[in-house]
């Protein structure tokens, strides 16, 4: 199934507040990533100078771990326990 050109489902967005708009797009480019993550890629290329820091963190994290927040590796684990067991 093709998707449509992603600027054109994103552009009613314009209308919103800036703190809706964020959030906003980057739920919307989050879940475009799971259908078609070509688009998305290419999207956050050609704006990246334009997109808020929180778009352009929340989707990449999504893209690259799953998560919207990036998890912590495993070593800042291991050291945020033994930091804790210290105090």
């Amino acid at each position: 199934m093709a998707h449509p050109d992603v600027s054109v489902i994103l552009f009613d967005l314009e209308e919103l507040p800036q703190p809706l708009r964020i959030k906003a797009l980057s739920w919307a480019l989050r879940e475009l990533g799971l259908r078609d993550l070509e688009a998305v890629v290419v999207y956050i290329d050609e704006r990246e100078d334009r997109l808020a820091p929180r778009v352009l963190r929340e989707v990449r994290n999504k893209l690259e771990t799953g998560h919207k927040d990036a998890k912590p590796s495993e070593a800042m684990v291991r050291w945020m326990t033994a930091r804790r067991s210290t105090c």
